[in-house]
């Protein structure tokens, strides 16, 4: 049996020559949906509060457009059945 992760993952593809792959895969699996989360939990944290954050309507867009790089909901129904 074996165990990977996403770092010891980056980490091989980085190793064996690939420094453009673990960046890809680093960036869409780890940071994207990250950033894409992180940012529609401040919109909705301001709609819950009443008011809007500072920025709210422009990290809105940056989120949605984010969305699609990111897939966050397949990598979280991954971690799920894994």
């Amino acid at each position: 049996m074996q165990t990977a992760t996403l770092p010891g993952c980056v980490d091989i593809l980085a190793a064996v020559g690939w420094p453009g792959l673990a960046a890809v895969l680093l960036t869409n699996v780890g940071l994207v949906p990250l950033l894409w989360l992180l940012g529609l939990a401040w919109v909705l944290a301001g709609a819950a509060r009443g008011r809007p954050g500072p920025g709210a309507g422009r990290l809105l867009r940056y989120a949605l457009s984010l969305r699609e790089w990111g897939m966050a909901e397949v990598f979280l129904l991954g971690i799920l059945i894994s």
